[in-house]
């Protein structure tokens, strides 16, 4: 047991002197961000490892099914390749990957949370109990998360309240959420008014979504245009010119063919519709 332990710590430290400082650095700053609890030195050396592990699994792989089943061993290694490029990319985005989803989960729900916020300020609840009522709000989702870390870093780590949102602002992967907690941490500096703050700032994401959804209406016209277009005038321009094909040369193919078109676009079509209405 001892002796497995030795050889797993030099595997361990061979492993760590070819990994690059930078590639080190951007790791940790990443692990903290996605917030992940394990470090960026070890997370590295455990994906270089299965990495390692993974390509001498692939070459066994190819071997046997090269002497075992040669006629299927071109389709099996390239399979078991595939599966491997998609494991080991997957395991070193996994921060990067948690980073974004976080990010979007902040920015999905921070009008929501400004209401919120605004809310409390303007009963004079205090900065901080705001951030303790914000942070048990699961429906906030990533939010609610990320204010606990806040409150962690007060009750867990000793920091005082301004501290602990300058470690946020520093740590989260929202710059949505970075600006909201720096600009608590700034109104209670300069004794500024916090709710007038929030308001400006639900305000703000406010006319954001207004603007969204304008563009989103906007695109919906020009992909409706595009959709009657593409899925209804030039199925039923194939359908009449076949059908006129098909009456000159004596001859249905044509005819068949075209009305099989029209008939899966009028599925395609009545399926996507019953869709939207679903959701509408």
């Amino acid at each position: 047991m001892i002796r497995y332990a030795g050889v797993r710590s030099a595997i361990d430290g061979s492993i760590a002197r070819i990994i690059p400082k930078a590639t080190v650095k951007k790791y940790e700053d990443l692990m903290v961000k996605a917030r992940m609890n394990a470090g960026a030195m070890t997370y590295l050396i455990s994906a270089y490892e299965y990495a390692i592990g993974g390509a001498i699994l692939i070459v066994l792989v190819a071997l046997l099914s090269y002497f075992f089943a040669h006629a299927f061993w071109v389709m099996i290694s390239s399979a078991a390749f595939l599966i491997y490029a998609i494991a080991i990319y997957y395991l070193f985005t996994l921060p990067e990957i948690r980073v974004k989803e976080i990010k979007h989960g902040v920015e999905y729900v921070m009008p929501d949370a400004l209401a919120i916020a605004y809310s409390l300020s303007l009963s004079g609840v205090s900065a901080d109990s705001m951030i303790r009522e914000l942070a048990g709000i699961k429906e906030l989702g990533e939010f609610a998360k990320e204010s606990q870390r806040v409150n962690s870093f007060m009750f867990a780590m000793g920091y005082d309240f301004l501290s602990a949102l300058e470690r946020s602002e520093k740590v989260s992967a929202s710059p949505d959420f970075s600006r909201f907690v720096s600009g608590i941490r700034l109104s209670i500096l300069l004794n500024s008014d916090l709710t007038a703050f929030l308001r400006d700032r639900l305000e703000y994401y406010r006319r954001i979504q207004e603007n969204r959804s304008k563009l989103s209406l906007d695109s919906l016209g020009l992909a409706a245009e595009s959709y009657v277009a593409v899925a209804i005038a030039f199925p039923i321009l194939l359908y009449l010119t076949g059908s006129i094909i098909s009456i000159r040369n004596s001859s249905v193919l044509f005819f068949a063919i075209s009305m099989l078109l029209l008939v899966s676009t009028a599925i395609v079509i009545g399926y996507f519709t019953e869709r939207i209405r679903g959701e509408v």
